[in-house]
């Protein structure tokens, strides 16, 4: 968007200035998914389901799409969850990656 929001206008004056992705833009973002979908193996997924940044279905539908992922998720944490559960985020993680090694 072009510029500060004036209280005078309105929502198609707002569209008016909104920038729009370029189609190369979109097109890297489309690839960088579907290069991520197509992966198998070992995945851990950990996310808290109060995130309102990324939602946690969000988590749900990559740990679907990935074969062979394990989603963790971290009940009432937020997008901060790596500091406010670092705890707990890192015995998942410990266990994870132990768990590699048979």
């Amino acid at each position: 968007m072009r510029g500060p929001l004036r209280a005078s206008e309105t929502g198609e004056d707002i569209l008016r200035r909104v920038t729009v992705p370029r189609v190369p833009e979109v097109l890297r973002a489309q690839a960088t998914r579907q290069s991520i979908t197509d992966r198998s193996g070992a995945a851990l997924i950990v996310h808290g389901t109060s995130d309102i940044n990324v939602p946690f279905s969000h988590a749900e539908l990559l740990a679907e799409e990935i074969s062979g992922a394990v989603l963790h998720a971290i009940p009432n944490a937020d997008h901060m969850m790596p500091f406010s559960h670092d705890e707990e985020a890192q015995a998942v993680l410990a266990e994870f990656m132990n768990g590699l090694d048979d």
